[in-house]
């Protein structure tokens, strides 16, 4: 009989350690799906594919969200494709959006923290007009730096009562930051280097004594790790200077 005994609890152990790994395996925690985009609509006449569309099914059909997350707090499951593209149907009404929007927010399931939302609203934003090509994707911290660096530098070099202006609009597939100031201007002989390490000129290193010239450096350097570039122009010494920065939508 304690033989037969010892004989189960042999059997036996294995199942029951397998049993607290699979559990162990379950409960580890995994990483949060990282989003680039999140879509939010309010409006769906049935189905999400496959019938008269209403708003969210024209965005999940020409996206791709064929990934079905449920929303337990939401109005409606979400759907996701490989893109990190997010799709939300809220339902009608501002209750029912801010309902749906904070239990998106809440969820440790989903990254949100770098993502860009398009609100299409039951306006009924068409992707054929609101088209996501209008996103740059891109390391927010340090393109943060680029216009820090650039906008630093046109408020500095520009005496009080001067203008400063700051444009964005799309061509060729880019995204085009201008950056315009009425400073003290850059001079032709110094124009050329002037993204080089240590590179001042004379006047601006006066008025910035601190400076070790290596800002317009570091901008250069992640434009260009993002895939795009920054260029330089000026009329001359207190003529002002202009930094245009082009980077890629996708």
């Amino acid at each position: 009989m304690l033989k037969l005994a010892l004989r189960f609890v042999v059997l036996l152990l294995p199942l029951v350690f397998s049993a607290e790994f699979s559990l162990a395996q379950s409960a580890a925690p995994s990483l949060p799906i990282r989003v680039k985009v999140v879509v939010v609509t309010m409006f769906e006449r049935g189905e999400d594919t496959g019938d008269v569309p209403g708003e969210f099914q024209l965005w999940v059909e020409r996206e791709h969200l064929d990934q079905i997350l449920p929303l337990p707090s939401g109005y409606h499951h979400v759907r996701l494709n490989e893109d990190g593209v997010l799709g939300l149907l809220t339902g009608v009404g501002t209750a029912k959006a801010a309902a749906s929007v904070m239990a998106l927010g809440m969820d440790p399931r989903f990254d949100l923290s770098k993502a860009y939302w398009i609100v299409a609203g039951i306006g009924g934003g068409d992707p054929a007009d609101v088209s996501l090509g209008s996103a740059v994707w891109a390391d927010h911290d340090r393109l943060e730096q680029v216009f820090v660096n650039l906008l630093a530098n046109a408020s500095k070099y520009t005496d009080a009562g001067g203008d400063l202006a700051l444009s964005v609009q799309t061509s060729d597939g880019h995204a085009v930051v201008c950056i315009r100031d009425s400073g003290i201007g850059i001079a032709p002989d110094v124009l050329p280097y002037i993204f080089d390490l240590f590179v001042q000129a004379d006047e601006a290193a006066a008025r910035s004594r601190s400076g070790l010239g290596i800002g317009l450096a570091l901008v250069r350097m992640l434009a260009e790790l993002h895939g795009g570039s920054v260029i330089a122009a000026s009329a001359g010494l207190g003529q002002g200077s202009e930094f245009t920065v082009r980077l890629p939508m996708k």
